[in-house]
């Protein structure tokens, strides 16, 4: 987060970025949806920024968050963040509460497709925990499609179910 409030705020990041550049690193950023100045990553002195939508762990948020963070991504030279956790792969996961979290990844992956993001763009995932390495290894039908759409998905291959 920038903290606009902070005194020397932007002296520090560009600082961190030199030190980091200086190091043969790279120096990323994954602000939140809507972040303080989250649009002047280049600015700051970052590398590349993927946008967190926000979305997935906060189901009073509208799907219209994915395609609100998609023309953000776009419009200022971001990525799109993937977020879920285990909830997607538990046993017995198209139930209640599986379906939801199934059905807000999907959200993510569908957008990918629907809003060019999938192909072409810098991105990010975040998986709660070893959700895709359970998936992977799953005999669980419902777990091992996730996995499934999350390869297809990381190839450029994935289509909407």
């Amino acid at each position: 987060k920038v903290n606009l409030n902070a005194s020397h705020e932007e002296d520090l990041i560009r600082y961190t970025s030199e030190l980091a550049h200086n190091a043969g690193k790279t120096f990323l950023w994954i602000p939140y949806f809507e972040a303080n100045r989250f649009w002047q990553w280049k600015e700051l002195g970052f590398d590349a920024a993927v946008l967190q939508p926000n979305y997935f762990f906060n189901t009073s948020v509208p799907q219209s968050r994915i395609a609100d963070a998609a023309a953000y991504a776009k419009r200022y030279g971001m990525g799109v963040e993937i977020e879920t956790h285990e909830g997607i792969v538990k046993p017995g996961a198209p139930t209640s509460d599986g379906d939801v979290w199934r059905g807000r990844y999907l959200g993510y992956l569908n957008g990918g497709v629907d809003f060019g993001y999938m192909k072409g763009a810098f991105s990010a995932y975040y998986q709660g925990g070893d959700t895709f390495l359970k998936a992977a290894r799953s005999a669980d039908p419902v777990a091992r499609e996730t996995y499934e759409w999350t390869y297809r998905y990381v190839k450029g291959l994935y289509e909407k179910p």
